[in-house]
């Protein structure tokens, strides 16, 4: 069973079936849907079809953490250290909060845990991110815990970017 982490404001621990509805509601809202569903065909709007796709992209695989405030139990969002199977050595960070947490530093504070969670305790040598271009919120938390671009990469064919930071690498100071 993975551990929960805890920041400053955060704790996070591993999703479960618990979390689902909050997960709905999370993809439910629009402007929170704009960034990871530009195209409107990934996503269902239909909840029990939310809440199935949920489970089996979120809940069940692992490597994904409910973000709740540590004082009140508010839940915000979510975060990832997701171990993709063709970059071995290698994790993605992610994260979706939902509207009334964003501008409040949660991403930083949430990313920048699982980044040092990531190299120190789970041994990755890499972190990599992805965001679309115009998403420049996501870009700063990406900046702001050390990772660099590190390429182009695309969604759906849309343009975005690819962020990562070695273990040892520019950037680390950052986390």
């Amino acid at each position: 069973m993975e551990e929960a982490l805890e920041t400053e404001r955060l704790r996070l621990t591993p999703l479960t079936e618990a979390d689902l509805d909050d997960l709905v509601e999370l993809d439910l809202e629009p402007e929170v849907r704009r960034f990871i569903d530009p195209q409107g065909i990934i996503l269902p709007v239909d909840r029990t079809e939310l809440r199935t796709y949920e489970w089996e992209r979120h809940v069940s695989p692992g490597g994904f953490y409910a973000a709740r405030e540590r004082v009140g139990n508010a839940f915000v969002g979510f975060f990832q250290l997701e171990a993709a199977p063709d970059r071995e050595g290698e994790v993605e960070l992610g994260y979706r909060l939902r509207r009334h947490a964003w501008g409040l530093g949660y991403a930083t504070e949430g990313a920048r845990a699982l980044v040092a969670h990531a190299f120190e305790v789970l041994g990755y040598r890499r972190i990599y991110a992805h965001s679309l271009n115009d998403n420049t919120a996501s870009i700063r938390v990406m900046e702001k815990v050390g990772l660099v671009p590190a390429g182009p990469w695309s969604y759906r064919g849309i343009p975005g970017v690819e962020y990562a930071v070695e273990r040892d690498g520019p950037g680390r100071d950052a986390a």
